[in-house]
């Protein structure tokens, strides 16, 4: 992008090493309009001026070797106290500038509109100043459009996370309350129901979620496909939001249903498989076993006819 040079650096020199002074009344001229002209600043007042404009000299001079060294915030700070001394609206145009220059765009665009409400109509720079104002516009409503995007796209992620866990969490608490209830019900035994129920929404959700990881892992390779062709930043961003998004979903699956199973298994243990033995005698049974091993556990089914 092309920047804005400083075409004003030689001529705001100039001007400085000219520092305006009082005028003096022509001759023939009456006394009253020289002292309107002159008006009440006398010898002091002309002295305090060039004075400032001699400081202001010097912080243009030593701001002007920073741009060029290209130690733009010393830069900046020396235009500044030179149009804080003299405010010549030349000086905004090289502040305008340097801002440009450190990519602060919208510090940049609000001295680009200083200088043209304070510089002169007919200046050569009011061309190049619109166009780059015009321009530096145009960025910062891109910028503005892709924080938007971005924090809409951060919301949603929030939003699906926070979904999923309360989903996970209240699984989980349905789990809880069925172990619960299985504890209560131990004396009487438990409908064999409750356990078919536990198991066969582990089982559904065990299924969903590998589901879901196959497609996971879909994801993660589009990924890693375009993280490696050189594909634009935003859309390696966005395939790696969806992959996480579809991982976080899959845990939230798998862990459901461990927690379902494990609701299953204590459920097994205290389920009434079969009835009195006097009405049960010439009927197949079936009884679950639950045995504890290292690292987890063993479920079976043993099947008597």
């Amino acid at each position: 992008m092309k920047r804005l040079t400083f075409h004003f650096l030689a001529l705001w020199a100039l001007a400085l090493l000219a520092a305006p002074v009082a005028a003096q009344p022509a001759q023939g001229t009456s006394s009253q309009a020289g002292a309107s002209a002159s008006g009440t600043a006398g010898t002091n007042g002309a002295a305090v001026t060039n004075h400032e404009d001699e400081a202001a000299r010097l912080l243009f001079n030593t701001a002007r070797e920073a741009f060029a060294a290209g130690n733009y915030e010393v830069a900046l700070q020396r235009f500044q106290q030179a149009y804080d001394l003299s405010h010549r609206p030349q000086l905004l145009y090289n502040i305008g500038t340097t801002l440009d220059r450190l990519r602060r765009d919208r510090d940049a665009v609000a001295a680009f509109e200083r200088f043209l409400a304070e510089s002169d109509p007919t200046s050569p720079n009011r061309t190049e100043v619109e166009a780059r104002v015009r321009v530096l516009r145009q960025a910062i409503d891109e910028e503005d459009r892709q924080r938007a995007e971005a924090e809409a796209q951060a919301r949603a992620h929030q939003e699906e996370l926070a979904r999923a866990q309360a989903e996970a969490e209240t699984q989980a608490a349905a789990a809880r309350e069925a172990q619960q209830q299985a504890a209560a019900d131990r004396a009487s035994g438990i409908s064999p129901v409750l356990f078919y129920s536990l198991a066969g929404a582990a089982v559904a959700l065990g299924g969903v979620g590998i589901g879901l990881g196959i497609r996971t892992k879909n994801l993660n390779d589009d990924y890693e496909a375009l993280a490696a062709s050189g594909a634009p930043v935003d859309q390696v961003q966005s395939a790696y939001d969806d992959a996480k998004s579809s991982q976080t979903l899959t845990n939230a699956m798998l862990f459901s249903a461990a927690g379902l199973a494990v609701g299953a298994g204590v459920t097994a243990i205290f389920t009434r498989w079969h009835r009195a033995p006097d009405a049960s005698a010439s009927r197949p049974t079936t009884t679950a076993g639950f045995s504890p091993q290292r690292g987890g556990f063993v479920l079976g089914l043993d099947h008597r006819f």
